[in-house]
């Protein structure tokens, strides 16, 4: 469980890391328009401020998102069921036991007739 725990930490961190170097590609990106006069300073700082709002409106959204595929995926390639696979094979069990039990009786009633 101890490599379970530390792969999914790596991907969160993988996470976090990507939304992080977006930012600061998009806020260099920036500076450098800036600098060669392409934008004011006051675009540029608006600019920033947007890029900024940005990331922290909808970071969380898309990180949830990134993680839910990424844990998705990877407990497929585990072979991992799903709670509602689960549930559907609590269903399935429930069921044959539910024939077995009738099939015991009938058995039973059969070799009751025949003594």
């Amino acid at each position: 469980m101890k490599s379970m725990e530390g792969t999914l930490k790596n991907i969160v961190l993988a996470g976090i890391g990507t939304v992080s170097y977006s930012y600061e590609k998009g806020k260099t990106l920036i500076d450098e328009m800036v600098a060669k006069g392409e934008l004011t300073m006051k675009e540029g700082e608006d600019l920033a401020g947007e890029l900024k709002a940005f990331f922290n409106r909808d970071a969380k959204n898309r990180t949830r998102h990134w993680f839910d595929d990424t844990i998705n995926r990877i407990l497929e390639e585990m072979h991992v069921t799903t709670k509602e696979e689960t549930n559907q094979l609590k269903k399935e069990i429930d069921a044959m036991e539910s024939r077995l039990t009738l099939l015991e009786q009938q058995i039973a009633t059969l070799q009751q007739s025949e003594d």
